[in-house]
């Protein structure tokens, strides 16, 4: 089938589009609660945007905070590769490298 514009390019693309709200905005310095409780917040960019399905490497579990709208939480005890990516994150935040 021949390609007519960008339209057909994104349509008969064999890789998926998705819409994604990245979660790498600024966040304040963790409150004493988020450092006693090591909760890793991190906060969602105010616009979204489209990506290549095969660029995601990893998800991650998050948890809305409750205390402002687009800030979460990483549920960071499912498995060993993200508790050691939020640990690094940890010191990285609190400058501890």
């Amino acid at each position: 089938m021949p390609v007519n514009g960008p339209e057909d390019r994104i349509v008969n693309d064999p890789w998926p589009w998705v819409l994604i709200r990245p979660l790498d905005a600024q966040v304040p310095q963790p409150n004493t609660w988020e450092r006693d409780f090591q909760l890793f917040r991190i906060r969602a960019r105010s616009s979204s945007c489209f990506i290549l399905a095969k660029s995601i490497v990893c998800g991650v579990v998050v948890i809305p905070t409750y205390t402002k709208e687009g800030d979460y939480y990483v549920f960071d005890l499912l498995d060993d590769d993200i508790f050691s990516r939020v640990r690094d994150l940890w010191k990285e935040r609190l400058g501890q490298d």
